[in-house]
């Protein structure tokens, strides 16, 4: 089916295999192995995962559910693609909601978090590694949401942040738009230390809106020169 999957190995410690599947799915399609229309064959996906059709079916549910499957007449289920109104109308929610979150998590934070933010930023700052630089934003975003103390608006914001990351790791190719990140990160670390929900929120949002119109552009420029080339994963992502 896919070469890259030949040395996939599902990892231990899940509480059922439809997690499991779910996660390691989610993963070969948020890296590009199978492109954007790529059809999903249940069958074909348990034999590689080594378990049963009925979980993969349950994992392809779960992932439709999260926008990164569709399911098309008479193929079954395909990768969704990522479309130029996918990504404006993506981050327009975005905005709104982890801005919410920024601006809660400002009035709420223990110092404890703060000091972790501050470390994370730091690492940010020093690497020179996409993918490094990726999960560390990842870590950010996420420890900040979290000290909202707002759970169902958290997992709202982790499913969002999901259907953006395909795009985002196809983005950056180099450490360009990392470094104007850091710098936003470092403005919105700034607002949250000084206990100041609105500007926690504008820096929040500031940052949402700067990475989404390099995003965008970035991907008109892409269509351009290739119009029929679906979004794919490659590389890594910031926010």
């Amino acid at each position: 089916m896919h070469e890259d999957w030949d040395s996939l190995k599902l990892p231990g410690r899940y509480q059922t295999l439809t997690e499991m599947v779910t996660r390691q799915l989610r993963e070969v399609i948020l890296s590009g192995s199978i492109p954007a229309g790529g059809r999903l064959n249940v069958g074909e996906l348990a034999s590689r995962f080594g378990v049963s059709p009925m979980p993969v079916r349950e994992a392809i549910r779960i992932l439709e559910a999260a926008g990164l499957v569709v399911t098309e007449p008479h193929r079954g289920a395909v990768v969704a693609a990522v479309t130029r109104e996918d990504l404006a109308e993506l981050y327009e929610i975005r905005v709104n909601l982890e801005g919410l979150a920024a601006g809660l998590a400002a009035v709420r934070i223990s110092e404890d978090v703060v000091e972790k933010l501050s470390g994370l930023v730091h690492q940010m700052d020093r690497t020179t590694d996409a993918s490094e630089w990726l999960s560390l934003n990842n870590d950010f975003h996420t420890l900040l949401y979290a000290a909202s103390g707002r759970p169902r608006l958290c997992a709202l914001i982790e499913t969002l942040r999901r259907n953006v990351e395909r795009a985002l790791r196809v983005y950056v190719g180099t450490m360009g738009r990392a470094k104007q990140a850091n710098r936003e990160h470092r403005q919105i670390l700034g607002a949250v230390k000084a206990r100041d929900r609105r500007k926690a929120r504008a820096a929040l949002q500031n940052h949402l809106r700067s990475t989404c119109r390099a995003l965008l552009r970035h991907f008109a420029a892409e269509t351009a020169r290739s119009p029929q080339t679906p979004v794919r994963g490659s590389g890594a992502g910031a926010s």
